[in-house]
């Protein structure tokens, strides 16, 4: 479940620097 949460974590800050 960690791996799960790193991921989404990975792709929280992806999101966050495409909107930005």
């Amino acid at each position: 479940m960690q791996d799960l949460l790193a991921y989404l974590r990975l792709l929280e800050v992806h999101f966050y620097l495409a909107v930005r």
